[in-house]
């Protein structure tokens, strides 16, 4: 099962290595986005309950990787 440490060490390894476009930048999207909390934080995969202070890093730090590709592409084009 997939879970946000695991997105997030893709997509840091994936724009590490020049490779980002080997991901799928809008899926990764949605599901950092399914795993955000209204009331704040993240969690970890689909089956926690609870927001936590290590996935609440590893949520923000992959939309900021997320959020740096989509500006890097509108400086290309």
């Amino acid at each position: 099962m997939s879970d946000l440490l695991s997105t997030f060490t893709a997509l840091w390894t994936l724009m590490a290595t020049g490779q980002e476009a080997c991901a799928d930048i809008r899926g990764a999207g949605r599901y950092v986005a399914s795993l955000a909390r209204a009331e704040g934080g993240f969690i970890a995969c689909a089956l926690d309950t609870e927001a936590d202070v290590e996935y609440a890093y590893y949520g923000l730090a992959s939309i900021a990787l997320l959020k740096a590709y989509v500006l890097n592409r509108r400086d290309i084009e």
